[in-house]
């Protein structure tokens, strides 16, 4: 079963894979890694709202079976950490982490070449960011072009007035585009979206590509995204306990006991600090819950139940007779 999106392509299978992939994942890491493409953490854009959904119909192909219940555990627990934690950011703010990758200002005219999802997105965002000028390109003109936008066919490129900043967001039979010769000149800043890349060769303005965006995007480098990994994997330990066994109930008999803590201190916390908003208060404390408590989790999982349940009642409610 394979997940292809605009920046890549994994093959899930039932057994064990020989092929010359560059990574591979099994059992519990592979579940885990599907919930986090699903969720969006692994996105270009935390959060994008786009793959959840490429996931979801990729794995409804899937043949039924053990497979197929796993990988929608994992998808469920993704939902269920985007609605959470509303994670649901649109792909038309890869504008934003363009042109501050750059150091580029929004500001001044802008054109965007392509009419696919992508293309519309960045010129609706283009708008929202303050672009005094917006063009999108493309060989016919979609139904729903946001107004206040100026259309141009893509064949006229060169003729177009010159354009501060140029986006390509083409589709992957597109022609290679060259600056020199296809496209008009642009001032400031070319983002070449495309997957594979639309523009090339030399260019007089630098040029960002999705390759240069996405060292910042894993969750094992951004502090934020990690919190959320090990928030996601808690949520799909839940889900999963029937199938994992005894470990995963201890660990998720634990989190429970240390959520519930949680709650309580980020109650107190409101109380004696109302000046501090609850959303900081609720990120604050989930991260350090989080940070603490990821890797005792984890080797939890792999004791015997007898352990892990002394290990979680160290942290469940006392009860008072």
């Amino acid at each position: 079963m394979a997940i292809v999106t605009c920046q890549r392509l994994e093959v899930y299978q039932h057994a064990p894979c020989g092929c010359a992939a560059p990574i591979h994942r099994r059992g519990l890491a592979a579940a885990q890694h599907l919930a986090e493409v699903a969720a969006g953490l692994h996105s270009v854009v935390l959060g994008e709202d786009q793959v959840l959904g490429q996931v979801r119909d990729a794995w409804s192909q899937a043949p039924r079976g053990d497979m197929h219940r796993i990988g929608s555990t994992a998808i469920g627990a993704a939902r269920q950490l985007r609605k959470r934690r509303r994670l649901s950011a649109d792909t038309g703010q890869l504008l934003d982490r363009a042109l501050a990758h750059a150091g580029v200002p929004a500001s001044g005219s802008l054109a965007v070449l392509g009419t696919g999802i992508l293309g519309r997105r960045v010129v609706a965002r283009a708008h929202e960011l303050g672009f005094s000028q917006v063009t999108l390109a493309g060989r016919t003109p979609p139904p729903d072009v946001r107004p206040g936008t100026t259309w141009a066919q893509i064949s006229d490129l060169e003729s177009l007035p010159a354009p501060d900043v140029l986006v390509a967001c083409l589709g992957e039979g597109a022609p290679r585009l060259s600056p020199d010769e296809h496209l008009p000149r642009v001032s400031r800043l070319i983002i070449d979206l495309g997957t594979p890349r639309n523009i090339h060769g030399p260019a007089a303005v630098p040029v960002v590509t999705i390759a240069d965006l996405m060292p910042t995007a894993g969750p094992a480098i951004d502090p934020c995204r990690s919190d959320l990994r090990s928030e996601l994997h808690d949520l799909l330990d839940a889900r999963l306990q029937p199938i994992l066994g005894p470990g995963s109930r201890t660990v998720g008999q634990l989190r429970e006991h240390v959520e519930g803590l949680r709650q309580t201190e980020s109650a107190r916390i409101r109380r004696l600090h109302p000046e501090i908003a609850s959303e900081t208060i609720e990120l604050i404390t989930r991260s350090l819950i989080n940070r603490v408590f990821h890797e005792p989790s984890r080797r939890l999982r792999d004791t015997d139940d007898s352990f892990g349940e002394q290990v979680a009642a160290l942290f469940a409610p006392e009860e008072i007779s």
